[in-house]
C-alpha cells in the first residue's frame, strides 16, 4: 500500500470519491456496470485514457476500498463497500437534517 492512501473505512470513503478525478469517476461508472472483471486494457479501448491513467487510477482506486482485483489484472467493484459508504453518507446527511429542523 502507498503510505499516504490507506484504505479507509466507507463513512470516510465519500469525501474522497468527491475528490476523484473524472477519469477515476468513468472507471468506477463502467466497472460497476460491467457483467465481469475488467483490465486496464479494456478501460483504454473503451474510456479513450491512457495505460497510465488507467493503472494509477485502479491502483488508487483499489487501496481506498472501491475496487477488489479478482485475478491479476482484472478488477471488479468492491459493491458492499460502496453501498456502505452510501449508507453512511446519508445517515449522515439525515442527522445533519434532523439538527437543522431542531434549531
Amino acid at each position: 500500500m502507498i503510505e499516504d492512501e490507506e484504505q479507509i473505512g466507507p463513512k470516510d470513503a465519500f469525501s474522497k470519491l468527491l475528490r476523484l478525478g473524472e477519469s477515476s469517476i468513468q472507471i468506477i461508472e463502467y466497472i460497476l456496470c460491467s457483467p465481469k472483471p475488467v483490465t486496464p486494457k479494456e478501460l483504454v479501448e473503451v474510456l479513450g485514457i491512457t495505460e497510465g491513467t488507467a493503472w494509477n487510477a485502479l491502483s488508487r482506486l483499489q487501496k481506498i476500498g472501491f475496487l477488489v482485483s479478482k485475478n491479476r489484472g482484472e478488477y471488479e467493484a468492491n459493491e458492499g463497500f460502496i453501498l456502505a459508504m452510501v449508507l453512511f453518507s446519508l445517515t449522515d446527511i439525515v442527522e445533519k437534517l434532523r439538527e437543522v429542523k431542531r434549531r
